[in-house]
């Protein structure tokens, strides 16, 4: 019974290209709509910690590794990793965090790029780009946060982009 109500939602969810949140089927796996969307990319975010707790005012590093999925080589453009991806960053009750300077700068200045490449990423081949979200959120109060990545990736054979995002990490900030 629960399959065939979610069978309507995930039609109109392929059809409109809205990515459903991962892990909604009982055995934790990615859903088809988060595979659909890695496939039609090429590559995979995740996101991982050195540790899920920090001192208030320390920097958080995260890191996030993207990977090629195909058996091609494919190209990924970068800028610069704070640029590359868009992190969202949240409180325990589920708001949106207030940017820092530097990350109000990096949100208003979105077409102010002096860097732009191309990679070659082999099959398999994985690239990882290191973040303090700390610089770009105001993270200072003790608290738990939740954090997530988004990366624009062209979708293979065409000219199209679209979101793919990383799994959510939890942050805690201790005094």
């Amino acid at each position: 019974m629960r399959i065939r109500k979610m069978v309507p939602l995930l039609v109109l969810a392929a059809a409109l290209n809205i990515p459903m949140p991962a892990g909604s089927h009982n055995n934790g796996s990615a859903n088809f709509m988060e595979k659909k969307v890695v496939y039609s990319t090429g590559f995979r975010i995740s996101a991982l910690a050195q540790a899920n707790q920090h001192k208030a005012r320390e920097p958080i590093a995260i890191e996030f590794l993207i990977q090629n999925v195909t058996k091609k080589t494919l190209t990924l453009v970068e800028r610069f990793p704070e640029r590359d991806y868009e992190i969202e960053a949240k409180n325990s009750r589920g708001e949106l965090v207030k940017l820092t300077a530097r990350g109000e700068t990096l949100r208003n200045n979105k077409g102010a790029d002096f860097r732009v490449v191309g990679i070659k990423v082999k099959p398999g081949e994985q690239r990882k780009d290191t973040i303090d979200v700390a610089q770009l959120y105001d993270l200072s109060v003790p608290g738990i946060y939740y954090v997530k990545a988004t990366r624009w990736l062209q979708k293979l054979n065409s000219d199209s982009w679209v979101g793919v995002e990383s799994n959510t990490l939890t942050i805690t900030v201790v005094p």
